[in-house]
């Protein structure tokens, strides 16, 4: 009887957390590239010209 109550748990509550990790690893790797791409960006604004530097 426990058992089937820990598979039922189990069934209820992996495929949640099983969601939220993928989110949690899609978010990072957004995160990562977003800076690297906002990084060359930046790097090719100040190559080009001081002109449109913030701050």
């Amino acid at each position: 009887m426990r058992r089937r109550a820990a598979v039922g748990v189990a069934a209820r509550w992996l495929p949640p957390l099983v969601s939220v990790l993928i989110l949690d690893v899609v978010l990072v790797v957004l995160v990562v590239v977003l800076t690297r791409v906002h990084r060359q960006v930046v790097e090719a604004l100040d190559a080009g010209g001081g002109d449109r530097r913030r701050g």
